[in-house]
């Protein structure tokens, strides 16, 4: 008999919860309000790669489908590199790799593609985009700049022993969290140069346990992103999630803070900074036909409103700020995912 007021207290405590913080909406929304630009083109959904090549254009791996002859009621995959522009709808096909997945990475202009024949030899091809790709040894190229190894910057010999993480963007320098046997303390970290004296570091007003040791860089900010992290799990309700702005001298600048809410109740949320604020993927969903809450959600100021439903996986903006990248599926799966884009600076027209 005390089921109906139990229930009763649970939807007005669910209710207080969600009032209580800045949300303009949870609910899918049927349209964006912002345009939508669709490739067509199938990519994948778990580790998806794709990059901007500028602000109108991007390179990825896309799938063709086909039935399997020696296999009934299955399908035969194909993959090939392939460069899509928004604005005219167009995808072309950059290189084909029949039915081996290849690995690519974009930087400066320079890409790397990195596959494996139907022998189970590797292979690689690494070039200025839009020029000839030449045939060379993955094994000598990082896919982290997408450059030869022996190109790349090196680190001094006093960083032996110490957690080092490089800034997403070459030569930029790097980042030092403290002595490896120390990874528990909250250890103070240091910014250098890559040919910087360990006597020259900046210190930043950060500790090692209160980031992410990870600074993807933003050409619209000329900065690199930096992400708070929670030491536990789950991370605390009452504790708001801000990130920063790290420039190339050091300077610190404060984005905003995340607070609490249906973008932040399961473990899988990532940030993406833009132009005009806050991008959050979020993987919260009820089953695998219902995607719930999961979707992008968009935070101006202290203001977090829905923008997308969907199971979306990756995201990435262009270089101007104005854009983001993502595959898309309509329902919680790893199969059929399609590469879309958004502006986030022009609302659709009705």
């Amino acid at each position: 008999m005390l089921v109906r007021p139990v229930l009763q207290l649970a939807v007005l405590f669910l209710t207080a919860l969600v009032s209580s913080h800045p949300l303009a909406e949870t609910s899918a929304p049927k349209t964006s309000k912002y345009t939508i630009f669709d490739s067509r083109a199938m990519t994948f959904g778990s580790d998806p790669k794709f990059f901007w090549i500028n602000d109108n254009e991007l390179l990825f791996v896309s799938i063709r489908t086909s039935p399997d002859t020696l296999a009934s009621a299955q399908e035969r995959l194909t993959y090939a590199v392939s460069r899509w522009n928004i604005q005219t709808s167009s995808v072309t096909e950059v290189k084909d790799f029949g039915e081996n997945r290849p690995d690519i990475c974009l930087n400066d202009g320079f890409v790397l593609y990195r596959g494996t024949r139907k022998d189970g030899a590797p292979e690689a091809y690494h070039g200025k985009l839009g020029q000839s790709m030449r045939q060379v040894d993955g094994k000598q190229y990082g896919f982290f700049f997408c450059q030869p190894r022996d190109k790349t910057p090196k680190l001094p010999d006093w960083t032996e022993g110490r957690e080092i993480r490089w800034l997403e963007k070459l030569d930029a320098g790097f980042v030092d969290f403290g002595d490896t046997q120390k990874w528990l303390e909250n250890t103070p970290i240091r910014l250098y140069r890559h040919n910087a004296k360990q006597a020259e570091g900046i210190q930043l007003p950060f500790g090692r346990r209160e980031i992410e040791p990870r600074f993807p860089y933003y050409r619209f900010k000329d900065a690199f992103f930096v992400e708070s992290m929670y030491p536990h799990y789950p991370r605390p309700k009452e504790i708001s999630y801000p990130v920063f702005w790290l420039y190339g001298d050091g300077r610190i600048e404060k984005i905003g803070e995340i607070p609490w809410g249906p973008w932040r109740a399961r473990a899988s949320l990532w940030i993406v900074p833009t132009r005009v604020g806050i991008v959050l993927g979020s993987h919260n969903f009820r089953t695998e036909t219902d995607p719930g809450y999961a979707g992008l959600y968009l935070q101006k100021s202290d203001w977090v409103e829905k923008i997308l439903t969907g199971w979306i996986q990756g995201t990435r903006v262009s270089p101007d700020g104005c854009k983001i990248a993502f595959s898309f599926a309509s329902i919680v799966t790893d199969k059929n995912h399609v590469l879309k884009a958004m502006d986030l600076c022009q609302e659709a027209t009705k």
